[in-house]
């Protein structure tokens, strides 16, 4: 089968300049500071998303704006310094769309300061987003959270390093500091050794706690996804990477999700995951559009994708009619074969129908 572009890719064609300043601009605008990490030389503006993975979650993005009518409400967990979000507020504003918000949760202090400035940056204004500075799971309370791996590892800075997560529960705290005093971890046995040195080290304004493993972390709030989900009627897209919490999340949210969730895009970290959201999504009546695995070097209806994280796009039957949403590619965790759909005139010819409708929601003429 050759290779071809999304049909919703046509819809968002817009103009776009290169900012003056050196930043990024991306497909539908978005504006990044070279300060966040990234590639891209001083000025660059995209033309077209590359076809990586990222790709796949610029057409859940993509679609949710086409399909949303008079409002757009997206939420983004472990949002980095908030680009999904960002791009869902963009592309809803050029599909016409004047009511939006954005919910972004991140736990990384480094990470929150830079998502206030680029969500300022692109025009969002004050109402028309919510930052939830928390760790997501299944349950409310504090938790260590990652911010910087051994000395010497390479990539070991914000602008680099995005996969930060909740500490393990192995991990035994060898340097910390609380108020200039030395403390024990939950996971120290009394007297255990492994406590060294005071430290004094702070990563923005957090005292910072040393692992034994040479990994070292900040406290943080931990946030049940239940709770954030009952701050919203109804959401668009729940975007989600949240390295490891996926199945913790889903399984322990799903009344919130199946009652107020139309689309989820979830960022997958181990192929285990992939199997429990697969068959615990499944069996609960939601519906897979495609699913790619993490780790993997993977043939998609737009070429063969690198993914490092895999990912996994779920519509729910129950809020939105989903007839009309191509079924593209299905990796069924444990198993090497993907559904026919990948490769046949089926797939081909709903895409078809949807390039039609969207280009009817833009009140463009069909091609």
């Amino acid at each position: 089968m050759s290779e071809f572009r999304h049909p919703v890719f046509e819809s968002f064609v817009t103009t776009r300049q290169s900012d003056p300043s050196g930043m990024h601009t991306d497909f539908v605008g978005a504006r990044t500071s070279q300060e966040f990490g990234g590639s891209a030389p001083s000025g660059y503006v995209e033309s077209m998303p590359p076809v990586d993975e990222d790709y796949l979650e610029w057409i859940d993005i993509l679609e949710t704006a086409a399909y949303a009518r008079d409002r757009f409400v997206m939420v983004e967990l472990g949002a980095g310094y908030g680009r999904w979000g960002v791009r869902g507020a963009l592309a809803a504003r050029h599909a016409g769309i004047k009511d939006i918000f954005i919910g972004f949760a991140e736990a990384e202090p480094m990470h929150v300061k830079w998502l206030k400035e680029h969500a300022t940056c692109n025009g969002l204004q004050p109402h028309e987003f919510r930052l939830y500075e928390a760790a997501v799971s299944d349950k409310d309370g504090s938790v260590d959270f990652y911010v910087a791996m051994p000395d010497g590892s390479e990539g070991n800075d914000p602008a680099s390093w995005y996969g930060q997560a909740m500490a393990k529960d192995y991990e035994v705290v060898s340097e910390t500091i609380a108020h200039g005093a030395p403390s024990k971890s939950q996971n120290s046995d009394s007297g255990k050794a492994g406590l060294d040195a005071q430290s004094t080290e702070t990563y923005a304004g957090h005292n910072v706690k040393t692992f034994a493993s040479g990994w070292k972390a900040v406290e943080v709030p931990q946030m049940a996804a239940t709770k954030l989900l009952r701050d919203f009627d109804v959401i668009d897209l729940l975007d989600m990477d949240v390295q490891g919490e996926e199945v913790k999340i889903v399984q322990g949210a799903i009344k919130d999700l199946n009652k107020r969730v139309k689309r989820l895009h979830i960022g997958t970290h181990s192929r285990e995951i992939e199997f429990e959201l697969y068959q615990f999504l499944t069996a609960k009546g939601w519906k897979c559009l495609r699913a790619y695995p993490c780790e993997s070097r993977t043939s998609t209806p737009y070429g063969d994708v690198q993914f490092v994280d895999g990912m996994q796009s779920w519509i729910n039957p129950q809020l939105v009619p989903v007839e009309d949403f191509a079924v593209e590619s299905i990796h069924e965790p444990g198993s090497l074969q993907s559904k026919a759909a990948n490769a046949s005139l089926v797939m081909r010819g709903k895409m078809t129908r949807l390039a039609s409708k969207v280009k009817r929601i833009f009140g463009r003429k069909a091609a």
